[in-house]
């Protein structure tokens, strides 16, 4: 129970009273952990709602294959969606590999690295996160803390976070909170920028059609801080197949 308290402060703490260029949208919160010989196919899609940035959105297509206990890697295709027209934006390759526990305290730590090179010419981009988890009963948190910055031209590091804590309330069926943001760049970390948060539903249903199990997730994100400006909120949803082969 203590380490879950310094985790939920952590959690607390990085949320959006300080990326990408539009944090959420179709990112995700990833874990630290990884299994050997699981394959997940998975589509995220996000929608910002209301405000001059109203039906701007993005929707990631990625496979994912986990190479062993500790190391899962992916491909994926970004999808934009911009003024009722939709055009694939980016093409990438991102690893997941973790690290280890805290000791007494049960947080699991991971790191990610992702290359993701632009189909407009935009160039390149690498990303890294430091990745944290924790489960204590029916309750997972993580944290990711997050750093990006072009390989094709001359620019600041980017920092941002994404942020989830999920309490499963019956088999299958998980409530909880989800946040992502920016926390600044190589000139300043802080001040009042851009994120969202709110709520989300997860449901697990195994599928014996596809020889797997299902996720669905669904969430409705309000903004926080200058993204008020642009929108309403960010409607998100995710489809999750996932198959041990």
């Amino acid at each position: 129970m203590r380490g879950m308290g310094i985790f939920l402060a952590v959690l607390i703490l990085g949320l959006p009273t300080v990326a990408t260029a539009e944090p959420g949208l179709a990112g995700t919160v990833y874990s630290p952990r990884s299994e050997k010989g699981v394959s997940e196919f998975e589509v995220r899609s996000g929608r910002l709602v209301g405000g001059p940035a109203d039906g701007r959105g993005a929707t990631v297509i990625e496979y994912e294959r986990g190479v062993s206990d500790a190391l899962r890697v992916s491909a994926f295709a970004e999808v934009e969606h911009e003024a009722g027209r939709s055009k694939v934006g980016a093409l990438g390759l991102e690893g997941v590999f973790t690290l280890g526990q805290v000791p007494g305290l049960g947080i699991d730590l991971g790191g990610y690295l992702a290359l993701e090179q632009s189909l407009q010419g935009e160039g390149g981009v690498v990303e890294a996160k430091a990745l944290f988890a924790k489960r204590a009963g029916p309750f997972e948190g993580r944290l990711n803390l997050i750093a990006e910055r072009s390989v094709s031209r001359a620019t600041d590091f980017e920092f941002g976070y994404a942020a989830q804590a999920t309490v499963e309330v019956v088999d299958d069926v998980e409530l909880g909170l989800q946040a992502f943001g920016d926390l600044g760049d190589s000139h300043g970390l802080g001040g009042r920028r851009r994120g969202y948060l709110g709520p989300i539903l997860q449901i697990e249903a195994g599928s014996r059609a596809l020889g797997g199990e299902l996720e669905f997730q669904v969430g409705y994100l309000f903004p926080v801080g200058t993204a008020r400006a642009d929108t309403d909120g960010q409607f998100r949803l995710g489809v999750e197949l996932e198959r041990k082969f």
